[in-house]
Protein backbone atom coordinates (compact mmCIF):
# COMPACT_ATOMS: atom_id res chain seq x y z
CA UNK A 1 0.00 0.00 0.00
CA UNK A 2 2.82 2.40 0.89
CA UNK A 3 4.53 1.88 -2.45
CA UNK A 4 1.40 2.77 -4.39
CA UNK A 5 0.84 6.00 -2.46
CA UNK A 6 4.42 7.29 -2.69
CA UNK A 7 4.27 8.32 -6.38
CA UNK A 8 0.86 9.92 -5.85
CA UNK A 9 2.14 11.84 -2.82
CA UNK A 10 5.25 12.97 -4.72
CA UNK A 11 3.13 14.13 -7.67
CA UNK A 12 0.87 16.07 -5.30
CA UNK A 13 3.83 17.82 -3.70
CA UNK A 14 5.32 18.65 -7.09
CA UNK A 15 2.03 20.04 -8.37
CA UNK A 16 1.67 22.22 -5.28
CA UNK A 17 5.20 23.60 -5.59
CA UNK A 18 5.15 24.26 -9.35
CA UNK A 19 2.72 27.23 -9.37
CA UNK A 20 4.74 28.97 -6.65
CA UNK A 21 7.93 28.61 -8.68
CA UNK A 22 6.24 29.86 -11.84
CA UNK A 23 4.68 32.79 -9.97
CA UNK A 24 8.07 33.75 -8.55
CA UNK A 25 9.65 33.62 -12.00
CA UNK A 26 6.81 35.73 -13.39
CA UNK A 27 7.28 38.28 -10.62
CA UNK A 28 11.00 38.50 -11.31
CA UNK A 29 10.31 39.05 -15.00
CA UNK A 30 7.82 41.82 -14.22
CA UNK A 31 10.26 43.51 -11.85
CA UNK A 32 13.05 43.28 -14.43
CA UNK A 33 10.79 44.79 -17.09
CA UNK A 34 9.86 47.64 -14.76
CA UNK A 35 13.54 48.24 -13.96
CA UNK A 36 14.24 48.53 -17.69
CA UNK A 37 11.38 51.00 -18.14
CA UNK A 38 12.64 53.05 -15.18
CA UNK A 39 16.11 53.16 -16.76
CA UNK A 40 14.58 54.37 -20.05
CA UNK A 41 12.65 57.08 -18.21
CA UNK A 42 15.83 58.15 -16.42
CA UNK A 43 17.62 58.48 -19.74
CA UNK A 44 14.77 60.66 -21.00
CA UNK A 45 14.80 62.71 -17.76
CA UNK A 46 11.07 62.06 -17.31
CA UNK A 47 10.81 62.52 -13.54
CA UNK A 48 7.02 62.13 -13.35
CA UNK A 49 7.19 58.88 -15.32
CA UNK A 50 10.01 57.61 -13.08
CA UNK A 51 7.88 58.28 -9.99
CA UNK A 52 4.87 56.44 -11.47
CA UNK A 53 6.97 53.46 -12.55
CA UNK A 54 8.60 53.25 -9.12
CA UNK A 55 5.16 53.20 -7.51
CA UNK A 56 4.06 50.41 -9.86
CA UNK A 57 7.27 48.50 -9.15
CA UNK A 58 6.68 48.80 -5.40
CA UNK A 59 3.13 47.45 -5.76
CA UNK A 60 4.35 44.51 -7.86
CA UNK A 61 7.12 43.80 -5.35
CA UNK A 62 4.59 43.93 -2.51
CA UNK A 63 2.21 41.49 -4.23
CA UNK A 64 5.07 39.15 -5.13
CA UNK A 65 6.34 39.17 -1.56
CA UNK A 66 2.89 38.17 -0.35
CA UNK A 67 2.74 35.26 -2.78
CA UNK A 68 0.36 36.72 -5.34
CA UNK A 69 1.53 35.76 -8.80
CA UNK A 70 -1.09 37.77 -10.64
CA UNK A 71 0.25 41.27 -9.98
CA UNK A 72 0.40 43.21 -13.20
Amino acid sequence: MKQRLAPFFAATLLAAAAPAAVAHTGCEAKLDALDARIAEARAAHAEDRIARLRAVRERVRHFCARGHGHAS
